[in-house]
């Protein structure tokens, strides 16, 4: 009983909207910075929360947990605290973070709701974000060292890149002054031509970036499996409607399987009769749910 109430609370429009937007206020909360001018630097930024926001955002308060972990494979180091700290947030929650607390989901999830046209993408594509975390923030970080996500990060230019062009005179200069570079205004182009695709593809699909790019949802993914809130579906009494993958907001069927890695722990699902959350005893896949 107390398991379904939690989960339709949480399923909740208005619940998840005030979820999303106190998030967005609060990891975004540096509101200092209009009267200093200066980005945050403070201890809170040796924190990272388990959403994808861009640690050089002027209002920004956490380090990205993305750009914290190309940081210790640029320098060789081995990211013991950070781990730990995602795998806290991954053994407890799972994906809830990407689900409930992101601000490039809330805006994609906005995005979509504006748009009329539908178009489901094929299941392969997901893989791609692994391609991503290994590939990119974890092995070209390491062999170029230098944070190579964030030269390509559509979240760093929205929340950081345009915000100080308009802000600074030598940001600007950097990203829209071809004197300054080649490299840099190819760079620049790159992430704008990302960031624009994906804007107008949320209007169609449901949150691309999420379910294609996003090394960190990627990364908390690996821990759906293990996590102690876990998505119970009663076979005994499911039809297979797909409602639930009707209202998921990755189109996801949670029926398929409960413990999958795209799923970001919103629990719509859960309105559905056969479909519950449940706590594990222990964060393992063979202990009986409780």
């Amino acid at each position: 009983m107390y398991n379904r109430l939690i989960a339709r609370t949480i399923a909740n429009r208005w619940f998840q909207l005030t979820c999303q937007t106190v998030a967005l206020l609060g990891i975004n909360g540096h509101y200092d910075f209009f009267r200093t001018w200066k980005i945050y630097q403070g201890k809170l930024k040796s924190f990272c929360v388990p959403v994808l926001n861009c640690h050089s955002c002027p209002l920004a308060l956490y380090a990205c947990p993305i750009g914290a972990l190309q940081f210790f494979f640029m320098t060789g180091r081995l990211p013991v605290y950070l781990l730990s700290i995602i795998s806290i947030f991954g053994i407890s929650l799972g994906r809830m973070g990407c689900g409930l607390l992101c601000p490039f989901g809330f805006l994609q999830d906005f995005l979509f709701r504006l748009g009329k046209v539908r178009i489901e993408i094929p299941g392969y594509w997901f893989h791609l974000k692994y391609a991503v975390l290994f590939g990119v923030v974890i092995a070209l970080s390491f062999y170029l060292a230098l944070p190579a996500f964030c030269k390509i990060c559509p979240v760093a230019l929205l929340e950081a890149g345009f915000p100080l062009a308009f802000l600074e005179e030598e940001v600007a200069g950097r990203l829209f002054n071809q004197s300054s570079g080649m490299f840099t205004g190819w760079m620049f182009l790159i992430k704008t031509f990302l960031l624009t695709s994906i804007l107008i593809a949320s209007l169609s699909i449901k949150r691309p970036f999420c379910r294609i790019f996003c090394p960190l949802g990627a990364l908390l993914g690996l821990f759906n499996r293990f996590s102690i809130i876990h998505i119970h579906v009663d076979y005994d009494t499911c039809n297979n409607c797909e409602r639930c993958e009707r209202m998921c907001p990755v189109d996801l069927n949670i029926t398929r399987n409960s413990d999958s890695a795209e799923c970001v722990r919103c629990m719509k699902c859960t309105s559905c009769k056969s479909i519950s959350t449940k706590l594990r005893l222990l964060p393992l896949p063979f202990v009986k749910n409780a």
